[in-house]
């Protein structure tokens, strides 16, 4: 791609990123050391994380990888139960 259409692209990229973070839908946004970069967002299915990703500008030059977050306490508690109730079920003293 020459470089002057990648340069528009990627402002229209910056600009439409500025406008999911002022909506809301953006949390927050880190650039990676040597291009690329990462978001926080915040929906509410698959189909609109999809929607998202197809409408930025960026999408045809874009690989995305996406893994879900959620609140360090609740995580953590639900690990912690789980592997609890898994010793429960085991044989022997428990440990």
């Amino acid at each position: 791609m020459p470089p002057g259409v990648l340069a528009d692209l990627l402002s229209a990229q910056k600009d439409w990123l500025k406008q999911q973070v002022a909506d809301g839908t953006v949390e927050s946004l880190y650039g990676f050391v040597g291009g690329g970069g990462m978001g926080i967002v915040d929906v509410d299915s698959h189909e609109q994380m999809h929607e998202l990703l197809v409408s930025s500008p960026a999408f045809p030059i874009s690989d995305f990888e996406i893994t879900a977050i959620g609140d360090f306490e609740a995580t953590i508690d639900a690990g912690i139960a789980a592997l609890r109730q898994a010793a429960s079920m085991m044989p022997g003293p428990p440990g």
